[in-house]
């Protein structure tokens, strides 16, 4: 639901700047909003480089596997999530598919981009009572707008 609004908003900005732009000077502003954005994202493909740019938009690749649970201590053998990434640096993080219409499954055990939110902070549970708190973790996941298979 929301990945549909932010597209929906996306759509109408672009169409409000293409339909008020009348002339060359608007359209070199509106390129260069466009440049600033792709600046302002990061590319990642360790958890390092993810430390760096937590609770920002950008890309990370790596390889697109079924999430594998934890085999000892709190929530062994839980599946908290379905997919998640493993970076060059052999450690994961969960995925989750903003747009629910796409079957991901394709991408399983396949080299892939992923364009999307990396968030840090809770991400099994709610913060949003004192007992809840206890039976939360913090960690990072991707919530994916866009997957690419890599070549």
């Amino acid at each position: 639901m929301i990945v549909y609004k932010i597209r929906l908003l996306r759509i109408l900005f672009f169409l409000i700047l293409v339909l008020g732009c009348q002339n060359q000077g608007k359209r070199n502003d509106f390129n260069k909003n466009i440049e600033n954005e792709k600046k302002s994202s990061f590319f990642c493909s360790n958890f390092s480089c993810l430390e760096k740019n937590k609770n920002s938009v950008g890309t990370i690749e790596g390889i697109f596997r079924k999430y594998t649970p934890n085999k000892i201590g709190k929530g062994a053998n839980h599946m908290y999530w379905d997919w998640e990434l493993l970076l060059t640096d052999s450690l994961s993080v969960p995925i989750i598919n903003i747009d629910t219409t796409t079957n991901i499954s394709i991408y399983e055990n396949k080299k892939v981009s992923i364009y999307g939110n990396l968030f840090h902070g809770i991400i099994i549970g709610n913060s949003s009572t004192m007992e809840e708190q206890r039976q939360s973790a913090t960690g990072y996941r991707i919530d994916a707008i866009s997957i690419n298979i890599k070549k």
